[in-house]
Parts: C-alpha cells; sequence; structure tokens
C-alpha cells in the first residue's frame, strides 16, 4: 500500500477548486435560489443585509440603528432594541403549528431514547425556570453548565437565556481543574452537572470531578445534578440538589426576560491550548440573528426537517447548530 504524504493531501484539498452546481429542482425549493445576487448585495450594503435577516426573529422592541460604529474596533448591533434568545428559540414557537414538532431527538451510546416536542420542551424549560428563580437566579448571574450530552443541557442552556443569566458551559471532557479555572473566571453562581457520563464507551464519574473543581470555587452556591446513568455520588446536602427534585412541582409558564439587544446571553471560552482560555461572549440580538441566517441559507434547513450536527455543545458549533440555530429555524435537532 503506498505511503500517503499528508502535507500533499492537505495541500491537493486545500487548493481544490471543484464547484458542484445544484439541480434546478434544488434551486427553485432553496432558501437562497441567486447566491452571487445575494452575495453581490450584502457587500453593498451589509447593513440592510442584517436589518432583514433580524427581520426573521421577534423583538420587543425594534432597534433604533443596525449597526452603531462610533467606537471601533467595538461595535453594536440592533441598538436600543429588546428581544431574548430563549424566546426566539423557543417561546415564539408555541400557540403555532410548530409547536407539535419534534423539537429535540436524544439517542445515547447505550441506546437510550428520549423525544421532546416543542411544547414539551417549552415546557421543560419553563419548569426550570421557575425553580432558578425560586433559588434568586436573575439577569446578569453567571450559571456554568458541565454536563454530558442529555436533553437537559438544552434546558439549562434555554432556562438560563429565558431569565436573563449568563451561562458558560464547559465540555463534560475537561479536567476539575479546567472546570475550576472557567466557573472562576466566570464567577458563577450555580452549577449544573450530572452524576456521571458515557464517553468511548466507558463511564466517567461527572459528579465526581465536578466536586472536585467546586471546593476550590467559593462562587458556587448550589449545585444541581441530572441522573443519567446511576452514579454512585456524593452529595453536599446544603449544596447539591438532584435536577428531578429541583424542578417538581414547578409551573409549565413563565415570563421570558426583556433583554437588550447587547445583553450577554452566554461566555464560552477558548480551549486554552496555547494560553489562558479567553471567554468569548455572544449577545441576545447579534447572535441569533447570525446564526438563524447561516442555519437556513448554508444548511437550506426548512421547517419538516431533521438536522443533525455530529458536535459537542461545549463549543460553539454545539451551541449554534446543535442547540440554537435548529430550534431558531424551528426543525429538529
Amino acid at each position: 500500500m503506498p505511503t500517503i504524504n499528508k502535507r500533499e493531501l492537505t495541500e491537493v484539498l486545500s487548493s481544490s477548486q471543484k464547484k458542484y452546481k445544484p439541480s434546478k429542482k434544488i434551486i427553485s425549493q432553496a432558501n437562497v435560489k441567486n447566491y452571487e445576487a445575494v452575495l453581490k448585495e450584502a457587500a453593498r450594503n451589509p447593513e440592510k443585509f442584517w436589518e432583514e435577516a433580524a427581520q426573521d426573529l421577534e423583538w420587543f422592541k425594534p432597534w433604533d440603528k443596525v449597526l452603531d460604529a462610533s467606537k471601533k474596533p467595538f461595535f453594536k448591533w440592533f441598538t436600543c432594541a429588546k428581544c431574548n434568545l430563549a424566546y426566539n428559540a423557543l417561546d415564539r414557537h408555541i400557540g403555532t403549528k410548530t409547536e407539535k414538532n419534534k423539537a429535540i431527538i436524544w439517542e445515547d451510546e447505550a441506546g437510550r431514547t428520549r423525544q421532546y416536542a416543542y411544547l414539551e420542551l417549552y415546557q421543560e424549560v419553563n419548569k426550570l425556570v421557575n425553580a432558578l428563580r425560586g433559588i434568586g437566579a436573575k439577569k446578569g448571574d453567571r450559571i456554568a453548565i458541565y454536563m454530558p450530552n442529555i436533553p437537559e443541557i438544552a434546558f439549562a442552556m434555554l432556562a438560563c437565556a429565558k431569565i436573563g443569566a449568563i451561562h458558560s458551559v464547559v465540555y463534560a471532557g475537561f479536567s476539575a481543574a479546567a472546570l475550576a479555572d472557567r466557573i472562576k473566571d466566570a464567577r458563577a453562581k450555580i452549577l449544573f452537572t450530572a452524576d456521571g457520563s458515557f464517553r468511548r464507551g466507558k463511564v466517567i464519574n461527572l459528579k465526581e470531578i465536578a466536586d472536585s473543581a467546586v471546593k476550590s470555587c467559593k462562587t458556587i452556591k448550589k449545585v444541581i445534578v441530572a441522573k443519567n446513568n446511576n452514579e454512585k455520588v456524593k452529595f453536599n446536602k446544603s449544596k447539591d440538589i438532584w435536577y428531578k427534585d429541583f424542578v417538581k412541582g414547578q409551573p409549565t409558564e413563565a415570563k421570558c426576560a426583556r433583554m437588550d439587544s447587547e445583553d450577554p446571553a452566554f461566555v464560552l471560552y477558548t480551549s486554552g491550548t496555547t494560553s489562558k482560555p479567553k471567554g468569548v461572549v455572544h449577545a441576545h440580538g447579534g447572535y441569533p440573528v447570525g446564526v438563524l441566517r447561516t442555519i437556513k441559507w448554508v444548511f437550506d434547513l426548512k421547517g419538516d426537517e431533521i438536522f443533525w450536527c455530529t458536535a459537542d455543545p461545549g463549543w460553539i458549533t454545539g451551541h449554534s447548530y446543535i442547540i440554537y440555530g435548529p430550534l431558531l429555524a424551528g426543525v429538529t435537532t
């Protein structure tokens, strides 16, 4: 068998200029029918382009200005507008035909499955919203999420956004030290985790790792633990609570916080392979406008389709194309 030169292969792939022209039928059904014309118009008038993109979402209060570039290199999008990321990803679908469609189809390594229609997801998120508000969580609070790929990670992200808290999802493959670093930098008050997780056929005691991290994190006041694989875990009765008990008996309706377009929705840390991890902030206004436009145009998603992304919610790809993007588009993830 001939030896493959990885450098040569990379150069060949990088310089590939092949184009695959879609059929007329595909073009006629596509969300973008004339890419060249759209590209030209977007380059000519980018503010108009993004203003039109923003019309695909719902706003509690419209913007005064699409882009404020008066303090370069710091830019503000959709100034003075009021909105909410979770409202656009979930609440606005309730009362429409989308509420009966599947929002989430979940299956794990062990073959267990769960499914949630949009209305069911809305109710699960609202129970968590009410539980969080019950312990004093509010707009501007930072909440860390260190969970495996289970539906509760989506519940937690959406609930945080709905109350205006800033979520910081930490990849569940990271060590206790890496988790602690991110909790400390974000000054998180609450941590979501699970008893354990499955990864590459192995069982990982996630709660044990979380406990080790929390020991050095004085800001954490409450640890909410989802039961995933029935791992034996140690419990601090003054701080820890099972997720199921936390949301038990909570109402399935909850008000959505009115957020400024520039208010942070979440902070996601870089991997830190070259230096200290850097927290990248994404806002309630600009982030969903960009993500919805890309998932509808780049992936050509439509309302009755299922979108599968082999990523992890711990990274921006997972945020955008497992959780928020598909839900913003009203499709199944």
